[in-house]
């Protein structure tokens, strides 16, 4: 069994402790002050038997966090599937985001790193980086290369370079993130939003 396999597929315990840091991060509890204790606590495992399975308190986040992501990557693929134009399925994406936002802030930790924007991660962001060589990138960009090679199908995509144009995808995507985030969001029309970051989109590829 591969790595990806190994985070889709977790052993029971693992899972719990998976679980356990996706709940707390979308409890907005502080990821780099968590401690092993309190995760194994949440997830009804002993911090022994934590131990086990992972080195370090870095390892169990990161690893947690690529297997929310999957899981949510998996959800929108299937979903964007559905529909036939670009707009619509970058539409399908922000839809997501927007509908489960309290949900999915392992997500939006993800697509923030992989951008260099996450200011807080400490030790966890240095080992996102190291894990990411070996393992990580895969999902976030099978994601990002998915929109580009549709976007290239409807002649939406200029002559720039591939890598600054699947730069402009992720930060499109972290700035709709930072829209649903943001203290006066209730006040903002959501789907002039999501038309704004479409446009903005469309501008940066072209």
């Amino acid at each position: 069994m591969d790595k990806i396999q190994e985070l889709m597929f977790p052993k029971e315990k693992e899972k719990q402790l998976y679980i356990a840091v996706i709940e707390m991060i979308n409890e907005d509890v502080d990821v780099s002050a968590l401690t092993v204790s309190e995760i194994a606590k949440k997830a009804g495992v002993g911090k022994g038997t934590t131990y086990e399975y992972f080195k370090t308190k870095e390892e169990l986040v990161i690893k947690a966090l690529f297997y929310d992501i999957i899981k949510q990557i998996t959800i929108v693929k299937e979903l964007v599937d559905k529909k036939e134009t670009f707009h619509d399925r970058f539409m399908v994406l922000l839809d997501y985001m927007q509908v489960h936002r309290d949900d999915i802030k392992p997500f939006n930790y993800m697509f923030k790193m992989a951008a260099g924007s996450h200011e807080s991660m400490g030790d966890i962001k240095e080992k996102y980086t190291c894990f990411d060589e070996n393992l990580a990138s895969k999902f976030i960009e099978s994601l990002i290369d998915w929109f580009y090679e549709e976007a290239k199908k409807e002649n939406l995509v200029g002559d720039k370079n591939k890598l600054l144009l699947k730069s402009a995808l992720l930060s499109q995507i972290v700035e709709f993130t930072m829209i649903l985030h943001n203290k006066c969001s209730d006040s903002i029309d959501m789907e002039e939003a999501k038309e704004y970051i479409y446009a903005g989109l469309l501008a940066k590829i072209k």
